[in-house]
């Protein structure tokens, strides 16, 4: 983290953009979420558990662990609001289609995606 100051903004500010679309992919953030019920609904539950239960954590995780590291760089952008308004965009999404599921697995799949959004907006 020392080292970080010394980075490039440019290139750290490219790196998060990449980072998050990639990441945020695997999350289910809003709008990069649209794989996630599909995944849910043909998988085995089994897969579906550890889907929601590790997998999704582990993406967050490593998005913010390069929060981490772009905050220790002023000249870099600021990672918050951006992780705020797509946090809050999947918490919004994924409460609206909870609303009317009758699938268990969508419904837990939705559910996965809104709390990946409390969680993002959280730390955003």
């Amino acid at each position: 983290i020392d080292r970080v100051a010394a980075f490039d903004p440019a290139l750290l500010n490219l790196a998060f953009i990449f980072l998050l679309l990639g990441y945020g992919t695997k999350v289910g953030l809003a709008p990069l979420h649209a794989w996630l019920p599909d995944a849910h609904a043909e998988g085995p539950t089994p897969i579906s558990a550890v889907l929601s239960g590790l997998l999704l954590n582990v993406a967050l995780y490593a998005v913010l662990r390069f929060k981490m590291l772009l905050a220790a760089n002023p000249a870099a952008i600021a990672p918050g609001p951006l992780m705020a308004v797509m946090g809050l965009a999947s918490l919004l999404f994924a409460g609206f289609m909870l609303y009317r599921r009758r699938d268990i697995k969508r419904l837990f799949a939705y559910s996965s995606i809104e709390h990946m959004g409390i969680i993002t907006f959280a730390f955003g």
